[in-house]
């Protein structure tokens, strides 16, 4: 079960929309991830990865992410990060993508969190941890920056 949904409608082709997610260089707009440093092909496949120093969700973290998914329907993506520095955090993320009519739905999932290898999905829910809300400004965030993109406004 998903940690967190986030549905966007955007009035673009699929194709179109799912160019820009598969953009190495556009993928800091549209993902939680902060920066890539290494992809440099002209679209991202599967097996692609690249390392960033910086901040998970505003948190200082050593970041690895690897693609796991890249087709026209499914763009997915597997973040580990050592938050703090010593807290080895595993994150799960995708979007979907559903031609409906002249617009494109895309749905960006948290799919899946691990702590110290265990899953922690419900934890991060609690009304005390920052996080999920943290995520869920992030992924609102991405999806209007997705649709300016896309529509072109």
């Amino acid at each position: 079960m998903a940690v967190l949904k986030h549905v966007v409608s955007v009035t673009a082709p699929m194709d179109k929309v799912q160019q820009l997610l598969t953009s190495p260089g556009r993928i800091p707009d549209y993902t939680q991830v902060r920066k890539t440093g290494g992809p440099s092909a002209a679209q991202l496949a599967v097996g692609a990865t690249w390392k960033n120093r910086g901040a998970t969700l505003k948190m200082p973290s050593w970041d690895s992410t690897t693609v796991k998914e890249a087709s026209p329907r499914r763009i997915a993506w597997h973040t580990r990060s050592m938050v703090l520095g010593m807290i080895p955090v595993g994150a799960d993320w995708s979007y979907t993508l559903e031609q409906t009519g002249a617009a494109t739905t895309v749905t960006n999932t948290f799919e899946r969190v691990t702590m110290f290898g265990l899953p922690v999905g419900a934890l991060i829910k609690a009304p005390v941890l920052p996080m999920v809300y943290l995520a869920r400004g992030s992924m609102m965030a991405s999806g209007k920056k997705l649709k300016k993109a896309a529509e072109g406004s």
